[in-house]
Formats: C-alpha cells, sequence, structure tokens
C-alpha cells in the first residue's frame, strides 16, 4: 500500500485475479479477507473472482458461505459471473446434484444461463459420467436459452459419452466438431 492511498475495491479484485492464476488460492481469500476488514465492500466481480480461486483449489463449501456472507452482509446481488464461480467450484470438486441445486437457485433468481454455465454443467457431467443428461443439455436445453454450443461444449459432452463406453455418439459429437467448424482447443 503507498503512503497515503487506499486500496479500493479495482485494486484488491485484480490482485485477486493474479493470486488465482499464480495458484495462490489461499493468498486470493486472504485478500478478500483483508479488503472486509478494511471496509472496502465487494462487489460481484470481486466475489466472483474469489470464487474462481476457490473453485480452483477445491474449496466449495467454503465458497458457498462466502458467498452467503457477501449476499448478507455486503448486499452484492449475484450475476451469472458469480453463479458461474460457484457451479465451476462444485463440478470441479464432482458434486454434479450440488450443480443442479445452484442451477435452480439461477432460475428462480431469473439470472440468465450463459455458454459458460452450460460449459461448467457439461464438465460436471462429463466427470459424473452422465452421458445422457449431456446430451440433453447440449441438445435440448442450450437451443431453449438460443446458446450455440462450442468447441468445449462439444467436447464435455463427447467425454461424457467416451468415460460411459458410448463410442457411436461421442464420434459423432466429435463429427458435429467438423460440421460446426470448430476445433478442440
Amino acid at each position: 500500500v503507498v503512503k497515503g492511498m487506499r486500496p479500493d475495491v479495482v485494486s484488491f479484485t485484480t490482485a485477486m485475479a493474479a493470486c488465482d492464476r499464480a495458484g495462490w488460492p489461499e493468498r486470493a481469500v486472504a485478500l478478500y479477507e483483508k479488503m472486509d476488514g478494511m471496509g472496502v465492500r465487494p462487489n460481484a466481480h470481486a466475489l466472483a473472482t474469489v470464487l474462481r480461486a476457490m473453485a480452483g483449489a477445491g474449496m466449495a463449501d467454503s465458497a458457498v458461505a462466502l458467498f452467503e456472507d457477501a449476499e448478507r452482509r455486503h448486499g452484492v446481488l449475484p450475476d451469472a459471473p458469480v453463479f458461474n464461480a460457484l457451479l465451476y467450484a462444485f463440478a470441479s470438486a464432482g458434486r454434479t446434484r450440488s450443480v443442479f441445486a445452484i442451477l435452480r437457485v439461477m432460475q428462480r433468481r431469473n439470472i440468465p444461463s450463459t455458454l459458460v454455465t452450460f460449459n461448467t454443467v457439461l464438465h460436471a457431467l462429463a466427470t459424473a459420467r452422465a452421458p445422457h443428461q449431456a446430451l440433453t443439455i447440449l441438445h435440448v436445453h442450450m437451443p431453449a436459452h438460443s446458446i450455440p454450443p462450442d468447441a468445449h461444449s462439444f467436447a464435455a459432452a463427447a467425454s461424457a459419452c467416451a468415460h460411459s463406453g458410448l463410442w457411436i455418439p461421442a464420434l459423432r459429437l466429435l463429427r458435429a466438431l467438423q460440421t460446426h467448424g470448430l476445433y478442440i482447443p
């Protein structure tokens, strides 16, 4: 901290994002707590940033507690990126039921699903080896929300199929990538 200057939510958020990219989720959380302790009120972007860091470190339950605290104490109104970070925490932990519970909360609050939302859900379903649910997300829910799938969408659905021994649907999905002019990154 420079003498006479007080960090604001933007500087804290930038520092938390740097900690996340460096693989230091605990430092990102410590910065969030320091921000709170200094009376700097978090916003949705700051919350999403620290939740993403927590997700990468397997801190799903702690992420929920922080999410609820930010809403209750600070009046943070969570948006799609905040919910996506929370979804990522549970998808990474392989907790598919929690992923769907969070989706229901998003629906009740009229938070629109995004491509990131669906890709995170598809990732969770691939990890859970739930090909039929993944195909439903890809072929029913994404079109219903007017969200075209990207390479990650097809790859996650194909992975769910392949891990379950459904090779023909997996190969069809990989061919669909080419049909859509997409490539797996």
